[in-house]
């Protein structure tokens, strides 16, 4: 998971580089003065709230952040601490169709109202997710007009049956991804990405 969030900022990194070196050659033989990248910038407070996802118990710290150069598609950066300071989720995602208004009414189409509204952690539990049936080749749709397994069927039904809150990611008003906390590997796991 460490990995994942050295990558992600390296990648921010190399985000905020592009949006602010763009510039034009000039003619003439003349060599452009170097242009140093803006680092990312807060585009709103952080928003830190306490959850359980490792457990019921409400010991772990969900922090999601809005970051960049151009705060009107920041990069949001989410982080799950558990409650001894252990990561066991960190992602990055662009905030550009989640600042629209009409794609993802939650957030308000600010950094902020995104940062607030881009996770939910808790209901449905893992129990709630439609079954995985022996000799089936996907799980069942259960309420969902899409939904899509992201491990195999041993580790989908393996993780289900934790009995576990799980971590929803939104990805626009109606669609996005359940993680799971997997104990074994001390880490989130997307288990499956659903529509309605």
């Amino acid at each position: 998971m460490r990995r994942v969030l050295v990558l992600a900022a390296g990648a921010l990194g190399l985000a905020a580089c592009e949006q602010a070196t763009k510039c034009e050659i000039p003619r003439g033989g003349a060599t452009p003065a170097p242009v140093v990248a803006a680092a990312p910038q807060p585009c709103a407070a952080q928003v830190e709230t306490a959850v359980g996802f490792t457990s019921a118990a409400r010991q772990d710290k969900l922090i999601v952040e809005a970051l960049g150069p151009d705060c009107t598609n920041p990069a949001m950066l989410a982080r799950v601490i558990d409650g001894k300071g252990r990561l066991v989720y960190a992602e990055m995602t662009s905030g550009k169709w989640l600042m629209n208004a009409e794609m993802f009414p939650q957030g308000a189409g600010t950094p902020r109202g995104v940062a607030e509204n881009l996770y939910d952690i808790g209901e449905p539990n893992s129990m709630n997710l439609p079954v995985w049936r022996a000799g089936a080749r996907a799980p069942e749709r259960g309420n969902y007009g899409a939904y899509e397994a992201l491990v195999p069927q041993a580790a989908y039904e393996r993780l289900r049956a934790l009995n576990a809150p799980t971590l929803i990611k939104r990805g626009g008003a109606e669609s996005g991804t359940f993680y799971i906390y997997d104990p074994e590997n001390g880490e989130a796991v997307a288990v499956a990405k659903f529509a309605v």
